[in-house]
């Protein structure tokens, strides 16, 4: 027999998917195949068996496994402990992040920013590409106590909504003050959403005080007797009958002051007074003529509070007032 006239060998590979035939090639021995160019949607494709090098005829059949995609989180002004997590199609998200956002609750993930469908950990993964989810959130409502400080108010709470403004706020009376407004704290502080405390500005008693400013000089209209420690003066001489403190014009700020009860007042009463010093904030009370302040660390006055103790009764507290006293000293010098 002449081998030159012989026909070649050739094989049959048939390929399969989903029970289906979807290719027959005629192979060459010792050829390869060329399968069928085929996707399905969420899925990736394999084959069960290589088709190169045939050497006899063949079945190849397609095998489908889920595709595993990628799921991120827009928290949405929120923040999340994991930016991403990988999901399979067709099966459950899982166990999703729990956002944070100071003033909101979360109240799921959804596949839109606004509206959408929610997604949860047993939600089928139904999407055939990589996806974002979205955090929504709801803004926290609270209760805004007011705290008159001493005056009177006709409403004691109202409700606020958080990024919202507060709205109309009731005026407090307060007989012998022009009301300044709401506060966080009896003593500076700023807007917030629990308690606002009422600040006033005195129309008629013995100090000025006046909320983040030095106190530049200080006039009292009682039988008391007192000086003041002036930046770049030192102790001034004693004054009383409510003769000015300190000095006017000239930039130069309180530091320092000691006070006394003067006459028969003084056999019936205490005289207690704190200051609130840059820096330092509220000192300890001072007493009947001790110091109260600081000297040589230029820092000044920002607040002063006075009480009269009748003797033999309880002096007033670190939290007299609601005010609370950081310090335990009364007078700090360098």
């Amino acid at each position: 027999m002449n081998s030159k006239h012989a026909t070649p060998l050739r094989y049959k590979v048939d390929f399969i998917s989903d029970g289906q035939p979807i290719k027959r090639e005629s192979v060459l021995c010792i050829r390869d195949a060329v399968a069928q160019n085929i996707a399905k949607k969420g899925y990736v494709l394999s084959w069960d068996k290589k088709y190169n090098n045939v050497v006899s005829d063949m079945t190849v059949t397609a095998q489908w496994t889920p595709a595993t995609l990628s799921v991120k989180y827009d928290a949405t002004g929120g923040i999340v402990s994991n930016g991403s997590k990988k999901v399979t199609y067709l099966g459950n998200y899982g166990d999703l992040e729990s956002p944070k956002r100071d003033g909101y609750t979360f109240n799921g993930w959804y596949t839109a920013a606004n509206g959408g469908t929610q997604i949860t950990k047993d939600t089928k993964v139904e999407v055939t590409s990589d996806q974002t989810i979205y955090a929504h959130w709801t803004a926290n409502s609270y209760a805004v106590t007011f705290n008159a400080d001493g005056g009177t108010v006709t409403a004691n709470t109202k409700t606020v909504t958080f990024g919202n403004a507060y709205g109309e706020l009731p005026t407090p009376t307060r007989s012998g003050y022009t009301f300044a407004g709401w506060w966080t704290a009896v003593d500076n502080g700023e807007a917030a959403p629990t308690t606002a405390y009422g600040g006033y500005i005195s129309n008629n008693t013995n100090a000025y005080i006046s909320k983040s400013s030095a106190v530049p000089a200080i006039n009292t209209n009682a039988s008391v007797k007192y000086q003041s420690h002036v930046r770049n003066v030192g102790w001034q001489n004693t004054v009383m009958d409510g003769a000015l403190a300190g000095t006017t014009g000239r930039a130069l700020n309180v530091e320092a002051i000691n006070m006394s009860l003067t006459g028969e007042m003084a056999n019936q009463y205490d005289i207690y007074y704190r200051v609130h010093a840059q820096n330092y904030g509220w000192l300890e009370w001072a007493k009947n003529g001790q110091n109260a302040g600081t000297s040589g660390q230029n820092l000044h006055l920002e607040a002063l509070q006075i009480v009269l103790v009748k003797k033999g009764q309880l002096a007033p507290d670190t939290n007299y007032g609601g005010i609370i006293s950081n310090n335990k000293q009364t007078f700090y010098s360098k």
